[in-house]
């Protein structure tokens, strides 16, 4: 009887054990490899990327993109801010023009349909609230709700040349064209005149097919933070694109402090 005693002892111990153990149980998350990351990064920064879309209701088409850069505010170049004032009001790029104050329209990534069409009906509305010409920057505020995006925020630390980035935009009114491509240099360059004004402006010169449709979205690091906005590119040589620099967007948008 002792033996048996002595059993259900042990028994009741290994029990107790087991039950403990179970409750605190980690679950170690699946270690991603370097395509799963990407994919990842990839998915997150074509969501948080919008296009400002053109044209009648029935019959929009994306003409430049833009970034949400918090949950109501997308930023983009200056010069994508100036097509709807210019277009309506029949502005010649060699006259000034301020787009402050103007309406634009948006979708989101996760507004278009399977095939990848724009949706019908009307899109979503921003209000122009803020412009830098020199820097080709200007600042959407949106006025009300709209479908779920992702958010980026701009990278840290320091970013040098041959570091890998990926880029989205709607090249040719391709929607949400992604493709990735690298640091070449960090330059202070002026670029095109835009509405009689050169822009002048601290840029990265980035090795990557980009062209137009692109202007007004974002470079980003291998992490998804944003590192610059596509301003312009240099036809006379191959995949020569220049995106205004991570240091420049923070002046604009007033952020006091990156980490170091």
């Amino acid at each position: 009887m002792k033996y048996f005693a002595n059993l259900l002892v042990i028994f009741s111990i290994l029990a107790i054990g087991a039950g403990c153990c179970t409750s605190v149980r980690t679950i170690v998350p699946p270690v991603l490899n370097e395509e799963q990351k990407n994919i990842g990064v990839t998915e997150r920064v074509i969501d948080s990327t919008v296009a400002l879309v053109i044209g009648p209701e029935e019959d929009k088409t994306s003409y430049c993109a833009g970034v949400w850069v918090d949950s109501s505010t997308i930023l983009t170049a200056n010069h994508c801010a100036e097509v709807i004032g210019r277009t309506i009001f029949e502005v010649p790029e060699s006259m000034p023009y301020n787009a402050v104050g103007d309406p634009i329209a948006f979708v989101n990534h996760g507004d278009i349909s399977e095939n990848g069409e724009l949706p019908k009906g009307t899109p979503w509305l921003g209000i122009i609230e803020s412009v830098d010409k020199e820097k080709d920057l200007a600042k959407i505020i949106v006025i009300a709700n709209t479908s779920t995006h992702s958010v980026v925020s701009l990278a840290e630390g320091k970013l040098v040349p041959g570091q890998d980035v990926h880029i989205v935009g709607h090249t040719l009114s391709l929607g949400w064209s992604y493709t990735r491509g690298y640091i070449s240099s960090a330059r202070i360059l002026e670029g095109p005149e835009i509405g009689g004004e050169a822009v002048i402006s601290k840029v990265f010169q980035i090795s990557a097919p980009v062209w137009v449709g692109n202007s007004g979205g974002g470079a980003f690091d291998s992490t998804g933070k944003l590192i610059g906005i596509c301003s312009w590119v240099n036809i006379r040589g191959p995949s020569i694109s220049y995106f205004i620099h991570r240091d420049e967007i923070k002046n604009f948008l007033k952020i006091k402090s990156l980490k170091p």
